[in-house]
């Protein structure tokens, strides 16, 4: 194997998808609304709204972003340091995040 194959491979990967990722960051940017707050059809999102949705986010992020095995945030870390089994942690998660997108919707139902 060649010393540098790693960093080549990074280089490599960076060349090919950045131009995506910048374009997805970009569209991000130009539709995220600018606002100290969001209102929604049923009123302001509270604040205890808006920490189960960041709360949500970031159950999310391990699973669409890579994390080394024993990262912290990591699912298979958290089942460890719960002394559980991957897939209890991944179905605690969804449905803390089912709650939290059908609490939106009991919101914002006519």
């Amino acid at each position: 194997m060649e010393l540098h194959a790693p960093r080549s491979w990074l280089e490599r990967e960076d060349e090919v998808a950045r131009p995506e990722r910048e374009a997805r960051l970009e569209w991000i940017v130009a539709h995220y609304p600018a606002a100290e707050g969001f209102l929604l059809s049923g009123g302001w999102l509270s604040q205890e709204d808006f920490d189960r949705f960041d709360r949500m986010r970031r159950l999310r992020n391990p699973l669409v972003h890579f994390r080394r095995p024993l990262a912290a945030d990591a699912i298979e870390a958290r089942a460890v340091g719960q002394n559980s089994h991957p897939d209890a942690v991944l179905e605690k998660d969804a449905r803390e995040i089912l709650e939290g997108v059908l609490r939106l919707l009991g919101r914002s139902a006519v």
